[in-house]
C-alpha cells in the first residue's frame, strides 16, 4: 500500500513539474527598457495592434501607434495622447476622461507637431 501511495505521489509531482516547467510569463509595461513599438519580429511601420478592443496601427516616423477611427489620437506606453482644438490631453483609455498635458511630457514623436 505504501508503494502504491508513493507511486502516485510521485505521478503527481511529474505533472506538477512539466505544467511549471511548460509556463512562461511576458512582461508588458511602461518603464525604462520596455519598447513601445512593435515587437522586434513584427515589421516596423504599419504593424497592427489590438489594446482593449481598439485598432491601432504603428507609424515608424513618430514611433507611436495611430489610433484608427479616431482622429488626432495616439497611443504610445500605456496611455493614450489627442490633439484637442490647441492642446495635448493623455488619458488611460481612449474615450478619456483625459488631462491636459505639457508638449515636454509627450512621447518623442509628438513633439513638436
Amino acid at each position: 500500500m505504501k508503494c502504491r501511495l508513493l507511486y502516485v505521489l510521485a505521478i503527481i509531482l511529474a505533472w506538477a513539474f512539466l505544467a511549471l516547467v511548460s509556463c512562461h510569463s511576458v512582461t508588458i509595461g511602461v518603464g525604462s527598457g520596455h519598447r513601445h513599438g512593435p515587437a522586434p519580429h513584427a515589421p516596423a511601420h504599419g504593424h497592427r495592434h489590438k489594446h482593449r478592443g481598439v485598432d491601432l496601427v504603428f507609424d515608424a516616423d513618430w514611433g507611436v501607434y495611430v489610433v484608427v477611427g479616431f482622429p488626432r489620437h495616439y497611443y504610445h506606453g500605456g496611455r493614450y495622447y489627442r490633439r484637442h482644438e490647441t492642446r495635448w490631453q493623455v488619458g488611460a483609455c481612449v474615450e478619456g476622461p483625459w488631462k491636459s498635458v505639457s508638449e515636454d511630457a509627450l512621447p518623442p514623436g509628438l513633439q513638436g507637431r
